[in-house]
C-alpha cells in the first residue's frame, strides 16, 4: 500500500495531464446566399449608407449654423466691450482735461497779478475843495443818521479833510 500512495499509478499520471476534450467550433464558412439574397443585402447596404450620409450632413449643417451663431454671439460682445471701453476711456479723457483746466486755474489765481503801472498824466489843477456845510445839508444829514448836532459836525469834517 506504501507504494501505490507514493507511486501512483500510470493511468493517474495520464488523466490528470490531459485537458477536457474541446467542442468543435462550426465551420467558418457561411452559407451561400441566392442571388436574390444578395440583391436584396446590396440594397439595403445603399439604402443605409445614402441614409448615414444624409444624416453626417444634417448634423454638419447644424454644427456650422451653431458656429457661426456662436461667432457672431462673441463679435458682438466683443464690439459692445470696444465701445464700453470707448465710452469711458472718452469719459475719462473728458475728466482728465477738465482736471488739467482746474489745476491751470488754480495756478493762475495762485500767482499775484501785477498790474502795470499806468501812467497819470500831471494837471496843473488846483485841487478841489469841500464845498462848504449848509444848515440845511446838515439836517437831513443829521435826521439821517440821527447825530447830535455836535457828533454830526465832527463827522462832516472828518470826512471832508478824508476827501
Amino acid at each position: 500500500m506504501e507504494d501505490t500512495e507514493i507511486n501512483p499509478t500510470e493511468e493517474a499520471i495520464f488523466e490528470a495531464d490531459e485537458p477536457p476534450p474541446k467542442p468543435k467550433k462550426p465551420d467558418g464558412r457561411k452559407r451561400p446566399r441566392t442571388e436574390e439574397e444578395k440583391k436584396r443585402l446590396r440594397d439595403q447596404l445603399a439604402r443605409g449608407r445614402e441614409k448615414s450620409k444624409a444624416t453626417r450632413a444634417r448634423k454638419n449643417k447644424l454644427k456650422a449654423l451653431q458656429k457661426k451663431e456662436e461667432d457672431e454671439k462673441a463679435e458682438e460682445d466683443l464690439y459692445e466691450r470696444l465701445r464700453e471701453r470707448k465710452v469711458k476711456k472718452k469719459a475719462k479723457d473728458e475728466l482728465t482735461s477738465e482736471v488739467e483746466r482746474l489745476k491751470k486755474e488754480l495756478e493762475e489765481a495762485q500767482k499775484p497779478k501785477l498790474e502795470p503801472i499806468k501812467e497819470e498824466v500831471i494837471r496843473n489843477e488846483k485841487p478841489q475843495t469841500p464845498e462848504p456845510l449848509t444848515t440845511t445839508s446838515l439836517r437831513s444829514s443829521r435826521l439821517l443818521l440821527g447825530l447830535t448836532a455836535r457828533g454830526l459836525m465832527a463827522a462832516c469834517w472828518r470826512e471832508a479833510g478824508q476827501s
